[in-house]
């Protein structure tokens, strides 16, 4: 049963109206499923650095601010790159780079993959139109990480396995707008194949990443930085033995069951009822097998052509695993609740890797991780920031996690899929009624609402600013 913790905490009803009963702004809907620990609490504590100046666009500096400039960067959106896909025997490359680089330790995202994919990109959503309509091509988008970075002087691809009537979101026209000079979709990384279905016979990230390879121009790479963005594929329901799913089991099946027999890997739902909710998981853990298998080939590639030292890795999930299995949805039976609004049904992964990165973090902190919640709308001022670029951060929902303003106060998330903020701590509606509140600080939950007011505010700016491109 729900509970709403606005009928017993009374300060709150009065917050409450005046952040929400005023304020009839709603935002649009879309997203996907991932989770987290009820029980784990906001840290107070200073990940990262207190110094800071402001410059003429707004950009906060920090210790970290331009740590990485003139970097190339390779941002991957891992198709449901969620909490339960990272293991130290079977997916060793991901572990280690989780141990070493810098690991967003209390990360949530639940959005349709396009929105999270949007989200990594521009770090937000325009509510004023809809992003993949014809009045989105005729946009300009100046606050894109792509766009910013191409000002910078840096080469700029997108890639994905899709392409056409698979290209439901017109990424090759609306990705280019976003500031892609380059873009590869499955005409270009598989010429020779049929395109996939959606009843799962994708091709295996791992086959993927070589033919980003092959199509890379290295000499080219290496005369300006680039901007590489990748949105991966096989990780993608369903797990009912689809085609994809067969192709794991034909190249991971006795490796996982060695794991699981020596007690190196345990399946999430070993007690459940259903051997096909049992076999969903198994499918799902060795097609991240193949995306751990892609990375490490991906890190091979950089390394022999070196690229590796100046390039910065991205990688986040866009959602959970929420395909149905067996007449129930894997959220759920994951995370043992009967209904969606448990913030710890949507942790997922996200990591950022380098060598220079990873030995500043543990040198000044003595730590790699942030403890602080984090979701998408943190990637872009946080990468941007590490790159040292100009840009303007009162222009992003959420705030580079190396800025004062993130340390002290925390962030936010917005899903458009489920209609709710949501924290590690936190579920509260779009009409502002708290519907789960594991905080055991009232002042947590008053910060709360601060977000709240603080995400709407900042995007009110950006739908401003996008409707009055399109007028």
């Amino acid at each position: 049963m729900k509970r709403n913790i606005t009928n017993k905490l009374s300060f709150l009803i009065s917050i409450s109206f005046f952040l929400f009963g005023c304020n009839n702004n709603s935002f649009s809907s879309s997203s996907t499923i991932v989770s987290t620990n009820n029980s784990s609490s906001t840290s107070t504590s200073t990940f990262l650095n207190s110094t800071t100046k402001t410059n003429s666009s707004s950009t906060i500096e920090n210790e970290f601010t331009g740590l990485l400039k003139n970097y190339n960067v390779i941002s991957i959106m891992i198709e449901t790159g969620s909490q339960y896909m990272v293991n130290p025997t079977l997916t060793p490359t991901l572990y280690k780079m989780q141990e070493e680089g810098l690991d967003f330790n209390i990360n949530y995202s639940k959005n349709k993959t396009n929105i999270s994919e949007l989200i990594g990109i521009i770090g937000s959503k325009p509510t004023s139109f809809d992003p993949w309509s014809s009045l989105a091509i005729d946009n300009s988008y100046p606050y894109s990480s792509a766009n910013i970075l191409k000002q910078n002087d840096y080469n700029t691809f997108f890639i994905h396995d899709t392409g056409g009537d698979k290209d439901i979101y017109d990424r090759k026209n609306f990705n280019a707008k976003l500031g892609f000079d380059t873009l590869y979709f499955h005409e270009d990384l598989y010429p020779d194949t049929p395109i996939w279905n959606w009843g799962g016979n994708y091709p295996a990230d791992l086959d993927t990443e070589q033919n980003i390879e092959r199509l890379l121009n290295v000499d080219a790479l290496k005369e300006k930085p680039f901007y590489l963005f990748w949105t991966t594929l096989s990780m993608h329901g369903p797990y009912s033995g689809s085609e994809t799913n067969k192709y794991m089991k034909e190249l991971y099946y006795d490796e996982l069951k060695d794991a699981e027999e020596k007690g190196f890997w345990t399946n999430p739902l070993k007690d459940d009822t259903s051997e096909i909710r049992k076999r969903g998981m198994e499918y799902y853990q060795m097609a991240s097998m193949n995306f751990d298998r892609s990375v490490e080939h991906l890190l091979s590639y950089l390394k022999a052509n070196n690229l590796f030292e100046n390039t910065l890795i991205v990688m986040y999930g866009d959602h959970e695993v929420y395909y149905s299995c067996d007449g129930k949805d894997l959220n759920l039976a994951l995370s043992g609740h009967e209904e969606r609004d448990y913030p710890d049904i949507y942790k997922t992964f996200m990591n950022f890797y380098n060598p220079t990165l990873n030995e500043k973090i543990i040198k000044v902190y003595n730590k790699n991780t942030v403890d602080k919640f984090t979701s998408p709308y943190n990637l872009v001022p946080t990468m941007l920031d590490i790159l040292g670029v100009d840009y303007n951060s009162s222009m992003y929902p959420a705030k580079s996690v190396f800025s004062r303003r993130f340390q002290e106060n925390g962030d936010i998330f917005y899903s458009y899929e489920l209609n709710s903020f949501f924290t590690d701590l936190i579920w509260i509606d779009n009409d502002g009624n708290i519907v789960r509140n594991f905080a055991d600080d009232k002042k947590i939950t008053q910060n709360i609402f601060i977000l709240i007011e603080d995400f709407k505010n900042t995007q009110q700016e950006i739908d401003s600013l996008y409707e009055g491109s399109i007028q």
